[in-house]
């Protein structure tokens, strides 16, 4: 009984202030709810008139101050208003990195009701990446990132250079000026007065290519060899496209005259041997391959091309086909290749100069072959496989690492060299690209693209005072070799 009269007069007095409300007016007030949202100069502000009836409401909006007592006010007003409930604001001229205090208002009767007081702070503009970060003159760049203000430009080696757009203070899209003294930029980006220095630089795509002579060849030498001295480059061996057969001819190139001399070769011509840019060769097929599937006849011959002679060497402790092999000063290191069953080889085998002796030295994780690009830089031997990747071993340590993937699709052949402690490759099969290789930083960057529009095939390539020639041949039919040389570092 006591608890159905507690129940009972509650009742009595929620009806009765009940009544009383709905009696009586309320005067309209303001409720500051919350930031929603802020930035670098953007701010969006939520608040609340509170009323039981409509109002009639002059202003309403935001004050925003840098100061607890609100001098030098800032204004965000949304004008008149005749109904109760949430009302939102966006400002965006603040400044960056700034604390901030706001007040919701009402003007009532000309009479300003003001709400609660809350804070907040401008954020800081932030790089995340630009993207592309190599190119040209004209190609468009465009900087990701957060907080970016409107008045947001770049400055490219320390120059003013305005933007296209800023979108959602997240995108700035810029255009690459002309080269000018520089091949790469430093880049930053100037919000108010404040300056972000970008990670990473541009770089433009450099590099010079030299038409160079013409030269008569009836050889057209696939499957072949070609090695260096300080003075000539040699080539020959493997097939001769004229007669479909093998050539016995190893051919003499001056390098700086371009005229060429015939050495003859006496012994079984290999086909596919592996060799080195010093002269060392070997092994390979005795004849042409035409199917991947068919045993292989190989040989087991070792020779070196030095003092004008062609010396023959203690044989090769195993006979492949397309192995790879790089040189030191002291040994010649053998990776790859396939046996005469066409079994894929793992083994690495290591040639002692002075000894005249060869042995097991190791294993690679991965079959190697001849056919994809490979070269050295130091201490380490970087091989590049079809799929992209490529891993490197040092023959020090024994250790094989993971390195940057190939930027480009790999095809057969084309030219791999060293060049001043960092790689080139390029020109692969038809291709008319090249790519440097920096091994400090383990990443590729893009050089300027061969401006040969015919189809051609590269016979080998070899270094002359810091640049690079390269001896190409007509896709097809033709006989001509032409020599291209390219100097990675102009512009």
């Amino acid at each position: 009984m006591k608890i159905k009269f507690v129940v009972a007069m509650m009742a009595t007095f929620v009806i009765f202030f009940t009544s009383c409300e709905e009696d009586a007016t309320i005067p309209p007030s303001v409720f500051t709810e919350e930031v929603i949202f802020s930035s670098g100069e953007k701010v969006i502000l939520s608040g609340r008139i509170l009323s039981n009836e409509d109002v009639i409401l002059e202003d309403h909006g935001f004050q925003i101050s840098e100061s607890a007592d609100f001098t030098n006010i800032i204004l965000a007003s949304l004008g008149a208003r005749d109904v109760p409930g949430r009302f939102v604001s966006e400002y965006s001229e603040l400044e960056i990195l700034t604390d901030y205090f706001i007040r919701s208002f009402i003007t009532l009767n000309g009479e300003i009701v003001l709400g609660n007081v809350l804070t907040f702070s401008t954020l800081k503009p932030k790089v995340i990446d630009f993207s592309p970060k190599e190119g040209s003159q004209n190609n468009k760049i465009t900087i990701t990132g957060v907080n970016f203000t409107e008045d947001a430009y770049v400055l490219w080696n320390g120059e003013r250079i305005e933007v296209n757009s800023i979108t959602e203070e997240s995108f700035i899209e810029f255009t690459v000026p002309a080269l000018d003294n520089l091949p790469y930029a430093i880049i930053e980006i100037v919000n108010q007065n404040d300056t972000i220095l970008v990670d990473d630089r541009f770089e433009y795509i450099i590099g010079e290519w030299v038409d160079g002579q013409i030269i008569d060849d009836p050889y057209k030498n696939i499957e072949h060899i070609y090695f260096e001295d300080e003075d000539n480059f040699y080539y020959g061996l493997g097939l001769s496209t004229e007669f479909s057969g093998v050539s016995q001819k190893l051919y003499q190139f001056d390098k700086e005259t371009f005229t060429r001399t015939e050495i003859f070769f006496t012994g079984v011509t290999p086909v596919g041997a592996f060799y080195t840019n010093n002269g060392f060769f070997g092994s390979g097929s005795v004849g042409l391959v035409k199917n991947a599937d068919v045993s292989l006849s190989l040989l087991n011959g070792f020779y070196r091309y030095v003092n004008d002679e062609i010396q023959q060497l203690a044989n090769c402790p195993v006979m492949l086909y397309r192995a790879s092999a790089i040189s030191t000063d002291d040994a010649v290191y053998l990776y790859g290749g396939e046996d005469e069953a066409r079994n894929q080889n793992t083994k690495i085998y290591k040639y002692d100069i002075v000894t005249d002796q060869w042995s097991e030295f190791g294993l690679s994780p991965r079959a190697i072959t001849k056919s994809f690009p490979y070269f050295a830089v130091g201490d380490d031997h970087y091989f590049i496989f079809e799929d992209q990747s490529m891993i490197s071993y040092n023959f020090n340590t024994k250790e094989w690492t993971p390195r940057a993937e190939y930027p480009n699709k790999v095809e057969p052949d084309g030219f791999s060299v060293e060049l001043n402690g960092l790689a080139y490759v390029g020109l692969q099969n038809i291709s008319r690209r090249v790519f440097e290789y920096l091994p400090t930083e383990d990443r590729w960057r893009k050089l300027k693209t061969i401006s040969d529009n015919n189809p051609s095939l590269t016979i080998g390539a070899w270094v002359k005072d810091d640049k690079i020639n390269i001896m190409r041949t007509n896709f097809g039919d033709g006989m001509d070799r032409f020599i291209w040389t390219f100097d990675p570092e102009a512009f």
